[in-house]
C-alpha cells in the first residue's frame, strides 16, 4: 500500500473539507464497503433456529414495534463485537438486556453512518466538503474503521512501541490503520478549530 498524501481535514470558515486522489477514494470506499457488509452479516443470519422440533418462538408485536431484538447475542467476530459491545462486563443477564434493547439501533446508526461516508465519497470531485452532519458521521465511522482493522491486527495498549517488517502479512493493515488514524485527527482537530 502506498503512503497517502498527507492532506487530511481541513476547516474554511464553517466548512470542513478533505483532498483525496484517486487511490485514497478507492480504498476509504472499499473499507467502508467492507464495514457495511460487517454491519449486515451478523444481523442477516437471523434468529438461532429451534432444533428440538417445537415451534418457532413468536415475534412479539410490541419488541418489533420499538425495535427490540429478541434474540440478539454477543457477535462471534471479535470486530463486530467490538462495533457492537456488551453493555455489562461483569452480568450476563444485565449485558443481554441491555443488548436486546439497544442494538438495532446502534447498528442502525453506524450503518447510516457509513451511507453517509460513502455518498460523500461518490461525489465526482478530488474535494470532499462536509457539513456539521456530515462531518460527525466521518467521526464515527473512522473511529469504527479503526476499530475493525485494529482488532484484526492484534492492535493493543503496546501498539505504539509495534512495528512489522514489510513483509509481515498485516504491515498493510497495520499502515491502513496508522492512515486512518491520522485522517480521524486531522477531522477532529478540524472540528475543534472554530
Amino acid at each position: 500500500m502506498a503512503l497517502p498524501l498527507r492532506r487530511g481535514f481541513r476547516r474554511s470558515g464553517a466548512s470542513l473539507s478533505l483532498r483525496l486522489d484517486a487511490q485514497e477514494r478507492a480504498v476509504l470506499t472499499e473499507v467502508l464497503g467492507q464495514l457495511a457488509t460487517l454491519l449486515e452479516a451478523d444481523e442477516a443470519d437471523g434468529p438461532p433456529e429451534d432444533t428440538g422440533g417445537g415451534a418457532a418462538p413468536e415475534e412479539d408485536p410490541w419488541e418489533a414495534l420499538v425495535g427490540i431484538a429478541p434474540t440478539a447475542s454477543r457477535p462471534a467476530d471479535p470486530a463486530l463485537a467490538r462495533l457492537l459491545p456488551d453493555g455489562y462486563d461483569d452480568d450476563d443477564e444485565a449485558a443481554a438486556d441491555f443488548r436486546r434493547y439497544t442494538e438495532n439501533d446502534l447498528r442502525q446508526e453506524k450503518t447510516t453512518a457509513v451511507a453517509v461516508a460513502l455518498d460523500t465519497l461518490a461525489l465526482d470531485s478530488d474535494r470532499i466538503g462536509l457539513d456539521a452532519q456530515q462531518a460527525d458521521a466521518w467521526v464515527r465511522v473512522l473511529n469504527d474503521l479503526r476499530l475493525v482493522v485494529g482488532t484484526r491486527i492484534g492492535v493493543d495498549a503496546d501498539y505504539a512501541e509495534t512495528r512489522l517488517d514489510d513483509d509481515d502479512p498485516r504491515a498493510a493493515s497495520m499502515a491502513l490503520y496508522d492512515w486512518l488514524t491520522w485522517l480521524q485527527s486531522t477531522l477532529v482537530s478540524a472540528l475543534m478549530r472554530r
